[in-house]
């Protein structure tokens, strides 16, 4: 199965008659302002935190190698801190029929847990029956900015 290309966004729409799709905010980074004392200190000791301010998708679009046959594949997607540490790992399992050629995927996330700003990185597998380990088929960065809010009372 061929990787044509992934993108991290809040929404995509499918049009019912067309089939497109249309991807809404592209996500490239997301700033967060932790403003109660417990989101504080967590930040501060380096824990992890949950980041469920924003749901989004990471929506793939995939082809058969062979268009004459049925392919079926594991998607993969590893979530890593700024430091290159696996943080969540997600599983999908595609296949294409032998009378279609091309297929998308979207897997909706509600939430992450973060702790602390940096680059992560979404790093995006393919694994088929007739390979061992999966290969890695794109990387999707996404820029965390977390700053502590001023109370102004």
């Amino acid at each position: 199965m061929k990787h044509i290309w992934t993108v991290l966004c809040k929404e995509s729409i499918i049009d019912t008659e067309s089939n497109n799709v249309s991807l809404l905010n592209i996500l490239e980074q997301i700033s967060i302002g932790i403003n109660d004392s417990n989101g504080q200190q967590l930040l501060k000791e380096g824990k992890m935190f949950n980041l469920n301010v924003i749901p989004f998708e990471i929506v793939s679009f995939w082809a058969k190698e062979d268009r004459t046959k049925s392919e079926e594949a594991d998607m993969i997607i590893e979530f890593l801190d700024s430091k290159d540490n696996k943080i969540k790992e997600f599983e999908q399992h595609i296949m294409i029929t032998a009378q279609y050629s091309r297929i998308r995927t979207r897997i909706k996330i509600n939430g992450l847990s973060v702790k602390d700003s940096g680059t992560y990185n979404f790093i995006i597998k393919i694994k088929d029956k007739a390979v061992k380990n999966a290969k890695i088929v794109a990387e999707i960065p996404l820029e965390i900015n977390i700053g502590i809010l001023i109370d102004k009372k």
